[in-house]
């Protein structure tokens, strides 16, 4: 748990392809270590990787891959 006084340069709110999108695309370009250099902070209360929409379960109808491109 981060303290009070932490920042963060990028903020997701959520941890569905959305939010894994950019990070997966980094890793891929070579760039994962500037993206968490900036400090990265994911608010997500449930498990991270399928998404949806909260109470409503709707699930996620992609995989990610579009976020990617």
């Amino acid at each position: 748990m981060p303290s009070a006084d932490q920042h963060f340069g990028l903020v997701f709110c959520g941890g569905g392809p959305a939010a894994l999108g950019p990070i997966i695309a980094a890793a891929r370009s070579g760039r994962l270590d500037a993206l968490l250099d900036l400090g990265i902070a994911l608010v997500e209360p449930g498990p991270v990787g399928p998404g949806g929409l909260a109470h409503y379960r709707i699930g996620a109808n992609s995989l990610g891959g579009p976020f990617l491109e």
